[in-house]
């Protein structure tokens, strides 16, 4: 049988948990009459927090139900836990959270592996220590999200983390957060739909323009979401770079070539899209992925069906390409 390795699915430690539980301002967890949870992102947008959340054990049977041999496990999507808390703080939540993937990675060696949590917010010498000691623990890299508490990724403190990731071989997994155009979107549908992907798009072009890539070709960037936008807006993208060489001056070649370096996953209900995206990255850039419990794991494999490949580029895409990416 294929071997199937989810690379964009989430859980959440205990220090994530307890962190969220005692907000009182969203994002938040609360606790129900009947002792279930619910995590609220903002007022009229409840979820319940179930028990595949957090409970390795049901985590495990909904993996065997589903025919997953083995996730790549990040930390809750949506809402940067670690960003929330003081800074003074923010090192050892982190800490605290990735020894908590590190030990679920180690009682259960074939079936998860683990990107870390990083102190981002207090600055880049904490953030490279971190990433340090959690691949030294066996971890595969980072998730970080598509802005730090307001700020971008590319922002030039934050620039020498990619360059860390890169000589570690890290994957940095680039997942939407509460997204910068969220006052003018307002409702939940436009901020999830919408918002999400043009914040991650942002986050990662930013990089890319900021020359990332020139200073560290090897970086093993993932964005989230079949590649967020960028499929569809590549031919513009060189188009603008052409009527603004000035911004692109330092760069040697076009934005659509380094875009297509990045790494992304199948996250998608809809074939068509899911279709343009593999055109765009190839099988060697696409990997399989659920958003798993936010999103249903039969309907990744069905829209990846849908696309009636041939063995060797869904082999590729349900596994081959992960264990490349994450060194598996």
């Amino acid at each position: 049988m294929t071997e199937v390795i989810d690379t964009h699915t989430h859980w959440t430690p205990s220090a994530l948990i307890e962190v969220l539980e005692r907000r009182e301002e969203f994002p938040r967890i609360i606790k129900q009459a009947d002792g279930s949870r619910l995590i609220e992102y903002s007022p009229g947008n409840p979820h319940p927090f179930g028990d595949e959340m957090w409970d390795e054990r049901v985590k495990l049977a909904k993996m065997d139900a589903g025919g997953i041999d083995l996730s790549v496990i990040s930390v809750v999507g949506g809402i940067s836990v670690v960003d929330m808390v003081d800074a003074a703080d923010a090192v050892a939540v982190a800490r605290a959270a990735n020894d908590e993937l590190v030990d679920l990675c180690h009682r259960h060696p074939t079936r998860f592996a683990a990107l870390a949590a990083l102190p981002l917010r207090t600055g880049p010498d904490a953030a490279i220590a971190e990433l340090e000691r959690a691949m030294s623990l066996g971890l595969k890299g980072a998730m970080v999200y598509s802005n730090v508490r307001g700020r971008m990724l590319d922002d030039a403190e934050f620039m020498p983390v990619w360059e860390a990731a890169a000589k570690l071989g890290a994957a940095i997994q680039i997942h939407p957060t509460h997204p910068l155009a969220a006052d003018w979107l307002r409702t939940d549908i436009l901020i999830t739909g919408i918002g999400f992907l043009f914040d991650t798009t942002t986050a990662a072009l930013r990089l890319i323009l900021a020359g990332v890539y020139e200073k560290s070709p090897d970086l093993k960037l993932q964005l989230c979401h079949i590649g967020s936008l960028l499929p569809y807006i590549l031919g513009r993208l060189d188009y603008q770079a052409h009527m603004f060489p000035h911004e692109v001056s330092h760069l040697s070649a076009p934005p659509s070539e380094y875009a297509r370096k990045l790494y992304t996953d199948s996250v998608c209900l809809y074939p068509p899209a899911l279709r343009l995206c593999l055109d765009v990255y190839g099988p060697d850039h696409l990997m399989w992925g659920t958003d798993d419990p936010f999103w249903p794991v039969d309907g990744a494999f069905a829209t990846l069906a849908a696309l009636n490949l041939p063995a060797e580029e869904y082999e590729l895409i349900t596994a081959g390409t992960a264990r490349h990416v994450f060194g598996l």
